[in-house]
């Protein structure tokens, strides 16, 4: 089997496109068990593809039963060919952007002296390291997300649902082919589902929680994190961009990232950083939205 590999940023990309291809068997294939926990019986979140969602969900049961009829309980067979670019690997993404951003995300309210503070830096610490080591490339996809313990109390309840998406993405789902061509924004609809559903739950309790811009710290390694320039990669220039525009919006990005991968830059946080802050909920409309694009 050769050893090829996609291209992408390491902290994002897909499972299976930083697999070597005879790694993907690692993937699961757990489809049926997936899809329920992000498409609860009757309660698919998703208003305006309920048809294309049900469609997809039928396909996925006949599929199930299929398996189970011919291999008992052991699923399809990952094959070790490299998978084609597909939306839903774009849909992956997103979801390890909205993981980091709960791994760093900081609460109003909640105190740095917290007793709990320092065992919650730590863990979180060592999810980040798990990102920030990733590779395209690799046998082995070392990734965590952020779990309940490593979170301020205020976003301990996002814990399950990044624990559900984190099982629809773990599945080898390029190697169903049938899926892959007319259900091929399944993945989109899957993290739309999720995000609503806790919209939804943060609207019914009245509960506003507000995040400090600044994010909060993680123990750094530092020679454990990647070079900046991965995160600013080869973006292309447009037309009218001249060498000291283009100058300029690297530097911006530069400062940007930097922070993103938890760097303690303090210059890369504006001064009055601590008193700005923003909405989790409209944030996950924001997300909401995007996905749907």
């Amino acid at each position: 089997m050769g050893l090829l590999c996609q291209k992408g940023t390491p902290m994002f990309i897909s499972r299976a496109l930083c697999l070597f291809p005879v790694a993907l068997k690692t993937l699961s294939t757990k489809f049926g068990f997936a899809c329920r926990r992000v498409f609860p019986e009757s309660v698919t979140g998703v208003t305006q593809r309920k048809e294309e969602v049900a469609a997809f969900l039928d396909v996925v049961g006949q599929l199930e039963n299929k398996f189970n009829e011919d291999n008992g309980n052991e699923g399809p067979q990952v094959l070790a060919i490299p998978p084609i670019h597909a939306p839903m690997h774009d849909a992956e993404s997103i979801f390890w952007l909205i993981a980091l951003f709960f791994l760093r995300g900081w609460p109003k309210g909640y105190s740095l002296e917290d007793p709990n503070e320092r065992q919650r830096r730590q863990l979180r610490g060592i999810a980040f390291e798990s990102l920030a080591r990733n590779t395209t490339g690799t046998f082995r996809d070392p990734r965590t997300i952020p779990i309940k313990m490593m979170l301020p109390p205020r976003l301990e309840g996002f814990s399950g649902m990044l624990s559900r998406l984190d099982d629809y993405f773990d599945q080898a789902w390029h190697s169903l082919g049938a899926i892959n061509e007319k259900h091929r924004f399944h993945a989109h609809n899957a993290l739309q589902s999720v995000l609503l559903g806790k919209i939804r739950e943060l609207e019914a309790s009245g509960d506003e929680i507000e995040i400090h811009c600044k994010p909060l710290g993680v123990d750094d390694n530092h020679a454990l994190l990647p070079d900046v320039k991965s995160y600013l990669g080869n973006k292309r220039k447009s037309p009218d961009d001249t060498p000291d525009k283009a100058n300029k919006k690297q530097k911006v990005a530069h400062k940007i990232n930097t922070r993103a991968m938890g760097r303690s830059d303090e210059k890369a946080v504006s001064v009055n950083a601590e008193k700005c802050s923003f909405s989790l909920r409209v944030s996950l409309v924001y997300s909401v939205t995007h996905v749907t694009e």
